[in-house]
């Protein structure tokens, strides 16, 4: 029998699948504790949407912690590149742009970070504990003291059509395949378990480390639109709050 148990706990599978059985008891138990509120679809996809930002992060970041670094820096990361793409689009009204714009932020930023790592020899956790404050800081630098509030028509337009969940699922689809099934993955994973035979088996840390980044980087895009439906959802409740008001 504890043989038995034992295999199931090392095999990889129970690692992989244990997370998302526990989220699945865990909704079964609240929705019998509610009779039945929490599961409804509505109350779902609300908590499925304010989660989105967190899982976008989370997914990209599994390539940084793989090789046994610590990036915290992402969520000013984030507050910098969803300010940039916002105000792209307040100026010239265009999704493409604010995508493009969100996905050049994100590259010059998680590259910059990574160089300063790499190229300094200098710890990552170290690193972006200088970029958190130094983006934080011109994040508030551009924004000032005013709010960004992207039109309602648009982010609800986009959100209608599921847009925001498809794109996080092709990228964690993208993300789960390039992890698991390439040799990219395994060599992240490699330089995780042990960074001085990795290294002398010829993996060059600070090329994996780069590239670790930049897969992070790929979903800036996503944090944005990610955190424009947190605003769309927070000006959705206002305006139901104002007509019952009224």
């Amino acid at each position: 029998m504890q043989k038995t148990l034992n295999k199931i706990a090392e095999n990889r599978w129970t690692s992989r699948l244990l997370s998302p059985v526990i989220l699945v008891l865990l909704v079964i138990i609240f929705s019998i504790a509610t009779g039945g509120r929490f599961s409804n679809a509505r109350n779902l996809t609300m908590i499925i949407e304010q989660a989105l930002v967190v899982a976008t992060v989370a997914t990209g970041a599994v390539f940084i912690f793989a090789t046994g670094n610590v990036n915290i820096s992402m969520g000013a990361t984030t507050a910098l590149v969803a300010t940039l793409a916002a105000q792209t689009y307040m100026a010239t009204n265009s999704v493409p742009l604010m995508f493009v714009v969100a996905v050049v932020a994100g590259v010059v930023i998680m590259a910059l970070t990574a160089l300063l790592s790499t190229w300094l020899n200098v710890r990552v956790l170290f690193v972006t504990v200088v970029m958190m404050t130094l983006l934080a800081s011109i994040q508030m630098s551009v924004l000032g003291s005013s709010t960004i509030q992207l039109p309602y028509a648009m982010t609800s337009a986009l959100s209608n059509i599921n847009l925001p969940l498809i794109l996080f699922i092709l990228f964690f689809i993208f993300c789960t395949v390039l992890f698991h099934f390439t040799a990219l993955g395994r060599k992240l994973r490699y330089i995780g378990i042990n960074e001085l035979c990795a290294e002398l088996t010829g993996f060059k840390k600070t090329r994996y480390l780069f590239i670790a980044f930049l897969v992070w980087q790929a979903n800036s895009w996503r944090l944005a639109r990610a955190r424009d439906d947190k605003k769309r959802i927070a000006q959705a409740k206002a305006f139901k709050a104002a007509r019952s008001a009224a």
